[in-house]
């Protein structure tokens, strides 16, 4: 069985894992990073990389830590500045707000319209929803899609005061909102 091997050598400190990634971490986190001894890369399928140590309890219970929280940040609201995945060092590391979050995220793959917040409920029948800090908004059911659209871009506009779901700013300049 190969061994992750640390190198220590360069400005910042690497990871190299045997699948072949390796990944960044400032020289100052490595005690933090090397007193857990099972790390795996983990890709969830649907786009999400993470960088994770298996640990396991007196009673042979198996957890698992998030690099970023071995490292002191809180889970699920790091993101990583230049898009690597496997970046780990405070230069690359931001804290957002789940609001901030929900502006940024992508479309998900799961979501048909193509349009987030906008969904097919039957044959020529769409339905708009907003979720604004943790809660959910019906907007209304439209008999064309391009209605929930308009419905969902304005409810942006309220709820979010003009800080745009990044991913869908080009839909402003196709609806006129």
């Amino acid at each position: 069985m190969r061994r992750i091997v640390f190198d220590m050598n360069g400005d910042y400190g690497v990871m190299h894992f045997p699948c072949g990634v390796d990944v960044l971490f400032d020289k100052e986190d490595y005690k933090k990073i090397s007193k857990y001894s099972n790390w795996q890369i983990n890709n969830d399928g649907k786009g999400t990389t993470r960088v994770r140590a298996i640990v396991t309890n007196a009673e042979g219970k198996k957890s698992y830590t998030e690099m970023s929280v071995a490292l002191g940040y809180p889970m699920y609201h790091t993101t990583h500045i230049n898009g690597n995945w496997y970046d780990m060092r405070k230069e690359n590391l931001a804290i957002k707000t789940n609001q901030q979050i929900s502006y940024s995220s992508k479309v998900p793959v799961t979501c048909k319209s193509g349009v987030k917040g906008v969904r097919k409920i039957a044959e020529n029948k769409y339905s708009a929803t907003i979720t604004y800090h943790g809660d959910k908004y019906y907007l209304g059911t439209y008999d064309v899609k391009e209605k929930a659209v308009k419905a969902r871009l304005l409810a942006e506009d309220i709820y979010c005061h003009g800080s745009l779901c990044a991913s869908q700013k080009f839909l402003h300049k196709v609806f006129g909102n």
